[in-house]
């Protein structure tokens, strides 16, 4: 126990660490060494509102309760460490920072771990993670209770040093909103991250940054599932000369993939880093677009110096389907000029690739990276391609090894370049191997038989080619029981020292050679060979795919052709299931779409629909708002539209339906006099026309309504003339700022006897209280817009009105309005008011 001096030491510290955060902040801080610092002992739910600064070292033990962070409130850890310890915690404010890990200015990053635990079976009281923790006090199971970590809010622990938070869960853990664990200087790491579900899932819809600075490394993230892990947000983990970070996801379920996930090193001579991704059942990565695919990449970086790092290491692995979609790349590039590809392992029960695997070299002294495939079963596409080349160096190697079928529809490439040798490709199947595309080792030189193929059955299908024709490259084709090379079908190596050899297993069937094979290839009976699968009926080659025909060459052994038939592929989230390669996939989602474009909807393997608010762009039915975005699942317009149309003689208003509406007319509100008078006089010739217009005894105004306009401020009067109660400009005439105007006492003075500005030649503005203010202006020549006659015996309709406004920039106006005249005719008006 500490003791009284250390607890009032700490408190105070603590306190006075607060001085910075409070520092402009109007809502509350509690400090909190314990949970009862927080709420009463007995609130369940517990509701923060408030700033939580957690005091170093402090655990704040919540029991079973629920915790709830709500708009306002956060657990700020700051530079320093502690624990909560809950029944489950929500975080629900999409603005607000649910958890801080930073010191004021983020000079240094803090650690936390929040643990949310379920109940025992046998003792509802009494807290876990696993069962062990209740067995062990015969307290049943772990499968009680909630148990769920639920964050909408930001988790903010970018900083200087990296930030620490761990994650602990009996439930599912939920993470929307962004979390930032990046290092802020070129010598500080990204952050770390660690979610564990011990019997839930894990679900990460917001983007996580945790990269390093030049000098340091990406990140570090581990999330460890009982049941699925999905990935909907972006992760970079990118690093800079001590290479990109590390990410591991592990799944006893199901495994999903929708965005990228960086571990590129992006400066110095640093090397990609580490990803492993492992699902008990399915892994799935898919999404993205041509244009935009889907990046699971670990690249090496070049230094100033002028060195380049090495391609990262990948690791995908699944207990059932392992799927790469169309659109996306699973990338571990050297850099130039000297970076070497990396390594990627995959393996699953069964694998199919339609996106791009690549590990390649960069530069001369570069080669191409090392791929391994192994599988139950093994179909890349013709949208899929295998890429272990380089640009001028060795090319790499590539393995495809199979228990079953291999079916190869597009490119397999460990082709060197730049006058480098060729690399090197295996493919080995244990039942039927068809190639449809190509595989090629091409090179300036070879360093032996580079390209080797083997399966039970071996074809080569029209289009087919595997090309190895460096310098004294050959190719080893080795089928067990029937080799084909079809009509259309290429196989080629060195036409000068090069060898083609096919070997087979079953003298019976010698190979069938309809294609080219070029040079004329050297075919070996070899009888050592293992004899394919035994079979005398199909039921012997039954390998339980409803997908494949199943049938028994008493010569060649088990066939197990793919088919397209109905299939159910066990996910609840896809329906119309049909076999394509020799697999069961799903053809259309669940229909989990809510019709709301503020959500994305999606599909948890156990069938149930998540529709999740995002922050996508949208439009929320009105004309009157621009810039709208969804939030909190609705879409809300951020700004009202701008309908200025820059004329002071409208009034610009929005409409829902229409959009903006510039309609000429008197504004509503504008200062009023008890006496005014207009005249114009429009004779022949421009030079002698007249207008004069005169507002007396008005309403008070400030010198300040006047503006400043000898320097800024700008005057439009716009006269306005109705017909039927609908107004039109008559006549707009504007007056500028500058030197033409002089200010006296109360009395702003307009000269200019050139009248440019309209044909203005005076002007007067008198403020001050009501009764003693008065306006006057006088226009003349050729540069005064005269009214056009409505009509051959009148100057303006005035049914009812004739307005005039004298407006300027600053917002003030000043109104008359005329409904009868003294004069209207073709060439003149005058009016009064009284």
């Amino acid at each position: 126990m500490r003791s009284l001096v250390a607890q009032r030491f700490l408190a105070c510290f603590a306190a006075a660490s607060l001085v910075g955060l409070m520092a402009g902040k109007a809502e509350a801080v509690i400090l909190a060494g314990s949970a009862t610092d927080v709420c009463s002992s007995v609130a369940d739910p517990c509701v923060v509102v408030d700033t939580v600064q957690v005091i170093s070292g402090s655990v704040l033990d919540f029991g079973l309760r629920a915790l709830e962070v709500g708009v306002g409130g956060q657990f700020d850890f700051a530079d320093g460490f502690g624990s909560i310890l809950c029944g489950s915690f929500t975080a629900t404010s999409v603005t607000s920072t649910a958890i801080g890990l930073r010191a004021t200015g983020g000079t240094a990053g803090g650690s936390a771990i929040i643990e949310a635990r379920g109940s025992c079976s046998g003792d509802p009281a009494r807290p876990c993670l696993i069962d062990t923790e209740c067995s062990v006090v015969s307290a049943g199971v772990c499968s009680g209770g909630n148990g769920t970590i639920s964050l909408v809010g930001k988790i903010s622990g970018n900083a200087q040093t990296p930030a620490d938070l761990t994650l602990r869960a009996a439930g599912n853990v939920s993470i929307s909103g962004p979390v930032d664990l990046d290092g802020t200087i070129s010598t500080a790491g990204g952050g770390t991250l660690v979610v564990i579900s011990t019997r839930g899932n894990v679900v990460i819809d917001g983007d996580l940054n945790a990269q390093g600075g030049g000098l340091d490394s990406g990140g570090v993230v581990s999330l460890d599932a009982g049941g699925d892990i999905v990935l909907r947000g972006a992760m970079d983990l990118r690093g800079g000369d001590f290479d990109g970070g590390v990410f591991a996801a592990t799944a006893a379920g199901e495994l999903r993939v929708e965005n990228d996930i960086l571990l590129d090193a992006k400066a110095g001579e640093g090397f990609g880093g580490d990803l492993a991704l492992v699902a008990g059942g399915n892994l799935t990565v898919t999404g993205g677009t041509s244009a935009s695919p889907i990046l699971l990449r670990a690249n090496g970086s070049t230094s100033i110096d002028n060195f380049g790092g090495d391609g990262g290491y990948h690791l995908l692995s699944a207990g059932a389907t392992l799927s790469l979609g169309a659109f996306v790349k699973v990338i571990a590039n050297g850099a130039l000029p000297d970076g070497s590809g990396g390594d990627i392992d995959i393996a699953a029960a069964t694998v199919s690739i339609d996106g791009v695997v690549e590990s390649r070299g960069n530069g001369g002294f570069a080669g191409g990276g090392v791929i391994d495939v192994f599988a139950g079963a093994i179909a890349v596409s013709s949208s899929g391609r295998i890429d272990a080349g380089s640009a001028s160096g060795d090319g790499g190697d590539i393995s495809l090894l199979s228990d079953g079928d291999i079916l190869i529809a597009s490119l397999i490439d460990a082709a060197g370049g730049g006058g480098a040798a060729a690399g090197s490709v295996l493919v080995d199947g244990a039942a039927t191997v068809t190639i449809q595309g190509t595989v090629a080792t091409d090179g300036a030189t070879s360093l032996g038989n580079n390209i080797r193929v083997s399966g039970c059955s071996l074809l080569v299908a029209s289009g087919g080619l595997i090309d190895n024709s460096s310098t004294g490259g050959g190719n080893t084709l080795v089928g067990r029981g029937f080799v084909t090379i079809a009509a259309g079908a290429q196989v080629l190596a060195d036409t000068v020292s090069g060898l083609n050899s096919i070997v087979y297993g079953n003298p019976a069937f010698p190979p069938s050679l309809n294609g080219t094979v070029s040079p004329s290839p050297t075919a070996v009976f070899d009888d050592t060979l293992p004899s394919c699968a035994a079979c005398s009926v199909a039921a012997d080659c039954d390998d339980s795919n409803p997908c494949t025909d199943d049938s028994c060459d008493l010569a060649g052994g088990c066939m197990n052709i793919a088919n397209a038939n109905a299939c159910d592929d066990g996910n609840p989230c896809t329906t119309d299931d049909v076999c394509a390669a020799g697999q069961c996939t799903g053809q259309v989602p669940a229909a989990c779409n809510d019709g709301n474009l503020c959500t994305d909807d999606s599909c948890l393997f156990d069938g149930t629909c998540v529709n999740t608010p995002n922050m996508a762009p949208c439009d929320d039915g009105t004309t009157c708002t621009t810039g709208d975005v969804c939030t909190a699942g609705v879409c809300v317009g951020q700004a009202p539209a701008i309908c200025d149309d820059a004329d002071p003689c409208t009034r610009d208003t929005c409409d829902d339906v229409s959009g903006c509406v510039n309609t000429p007319g008197p504004v509503p509100t504008c200062l009023l006099a008890p006496r005014a008078r207009l005249q114009i006089n429009n004779r022949t010739g421009a030079s002698k026309d007249r207008l004069k217009w005169k507002w007396d005894k008005g309403a008070a105004f400030a010198a300040a309504d006047a503006g400043t306009p000898d320097a800024t401020t700008g005057y439009t009067m716009c006269i306005y003339d109705t017909s039927a109660s609908v107004s039109s400009i008559a006549a707009r005439l504007d007056v500028a700022a500058g030197g033409s105007w002089t200010q006296k006492g109360r009395k702003w003075k307009y000269k200019d006897k050139a009248g440019t500005s309209s044909g203005v030649d005076k002007m007067e503005i008198r403020f001050g209280a009501l009764g003693k203010t008065k306006l006057r202006l006088s226009a003349k020549g050729v540069n005064l817009p005269m009214p056009t006659p409505v009509a051959s015996d009148r100057l303006f309709s005035q049914d009812p009105t004739v307005s005039v406004q004298l407006i300027n920039s600053e917002g003030t106006c000043w109104s008359a309005g005329f409904a009868s005249a003294q004069t209207n005719d073709a060439d003149r008006f005058k009016a009064r008011v009284p």
